[in-house]
């Protein structure tokens, strides 16, 4: 993964926690989606303490206008979507 951008669609859970560690590894730059931003300022700071590049975009991944808006925000950081879970 190393320069990829894995994007993950992230609710509360500890197995999407171990497999965002997992895709920070290999220095990918990790993108989380959620549409609870106070659910997830702790789970980002916590992989940025350990040295991932990570970046959060609130969103509804449910809905058309936010998939877009993601997609282009995916494609600027990354060029493009390398892994989707």
């Amino acid at each position: 993964m190393n320069g990829k951008g894995p994007v993950v669609t992230w609710r509360a859970t500890s197995i999407l926690a171990a497999i965002s560690r997992m895709l920070c590894e290999p220095r990918a730059s990790l993108i989380i989606l959620n549409r609870n931003t106070e659910a997830m300022d702790a789970a980002v700071s916590a992989l940025v303490k350990t040295g991932h590049q990570v970046s959060f975009h609130c969103c509804e991944v449910a809905a058309e206008a936010d998939g877009k808006s993601v997609a282009g925000a995916v494609v600027q950081t990354c060029g493009a979507v390398h892994t989707l879970v």
